[in-house]
């Protein structure tokens, strides 16, 4: 199964539209947004994302403001691109202002392990079995540091 990025943008940000919407306009919003979700969720496993807020671009030049209008996120895990992307004329956010939404397609990292990405390493104090981060491809172990590799589900 392919995963899929789905990114709405529109030129109105999302805390503005959040802060300027009404009760009524909010529940209506999400009404319509929940409806799209059930029917979304019959052909694709969908991962709802959270609204999104431009804060800066960075670049080698350093770090200016952002132009995105990249207003929020999802997933979608299933069979067919062609069945997403219509499935996404229908979504709600088509609604408002100079909206459109981006399709990008995940592609698996290459090397060991690959065709099963829940497949990762974890990095934890050798004197531990807890988690503390990182995250990565491949199967080292490394004996007598403070910190060493483990695979993990």
């Amino acid at each position: 199964m392919a995963k899929f990025m789905i990114l709405y943008s529109s030129t109105m940000n999302a805390s503005d539209t959040i802060a300027n919407a009404t009760p009524e306009q909010m529940k209506a919003s999400m009404g319509e947004w929940m409806k799209w979700q059930e029917a979304a969720g019959k052909t694709f496993k969908m991962e709802w994302g959270l609204p999104l807020q431009p804060v800066g671009k960075v670049s080698s030049a350093g770090v200016t403001d952002s132009d995105s209008q990249v207003s929020g996120y999802a997933t979608a895990e299933g069979e067919s691109k062609d069945a997403l992307l219509e499935l996404l004329k229908s979504h709600p956010h088509l609604q408002r202002p100079e909206a459109s939404i981006d399709v990008l397609e995940m592609l698996p990292m290459p090397g060991p392990k690959a065709q099963n990405p829940s497949v990762y390493f974890c990095l934890k104090p050798a004197h531990t079995k807890r988690t503390v981060g990182g995250i990565g491809y491949g199967k080292r172990k490394t004996a007598g540091s403070f910190y060493s590799w483990a695979m993990a589900p």
